[in-house]
């Protein structure tokens, strides 16, 4: 993968992390983000698979969507 196909996909995943704090009631803060995980008290959210398994579907912010449902943040 080339330096730029990569920042490209950081930056996604960046925007996708931005959209779940936005979405979600207050029950997470930027601590729990490493760059391709949300680390929460009694799980971990891989969102480079979230987002590779629906990003031909859906937006970043319809996936975002997606896992404050799925995981009720």
């Amino acid at each position: 993968m080339n330096n730029t196909k990569l920042l490209e996909n950081l930056k996604i995943l960046q925007d996708l992390k931005f959209e779940i704090y936005k979405r979600c009631s207050n029950s997470i803060d930027y601590h729990n983000f490493n760059v391709l995980t949300l680390n929460l008290p009694n799980r971990t959210i891989d969102l480079a698979d979230f987002y590779k398994r629906h990003n031909q579907e859906y937006s970043v912010e319809e996936i975002a969507g997606l896992i404050v449902n799925e995981y009720e943040l």
